[in-house]
Parts: structure tokens; sequence; C-alpha cells
């Protein structure tokens, strides 16, 4: 009886030590990924290019 106690004790032992989650190796980290926005330029720029050319041909008109 008192084997098959130390016996079944030592399988008991042996089979919870190989069911660890993972194991002993390091854990794997994910790269954070970062996403950076860009803003490009907008169409306004050309638009007040457009206006100072009508204020100058309105300027030379009216002399």
């Amino acid at each position: 009886m008192k084997k098959t106690s130390l016996l079944a004790a030592s399988f008991f032992a042996v089979s919870t030590m190989t069911a660890t989650a993972g194991g002993l190796s390091a854990p794997v980290m994910e790269p954070v990924v970062i996403v950076e926005e860009v803003e490009t330029a907008s169409d306004s720029s050309g638009i007040l290019q457009w206006m100072i050319l009508a204020a100058v041909i309105v300027a030379a008109t009216a002399n």
C-alpha cells in the first residue's frame, strides 16, 4: 500500500510539472505600432494666389 501511494504521488508530481502554460521560455513581446498622420497642404494656398491676382487686376483697372 505504501509503495502504491508513493508511486501515485510521484506520478502526479511529474504530471503537474509538465502542465505549466508556456513553459520556461521568455514571453514574446509584440512590437508597438505607432501610426503618425501626415497632413498634406490644403488647396486654399492656390485660392490665395488667385485672390491676390484679382486684387492686382482690380487695382490696375481702377487707375
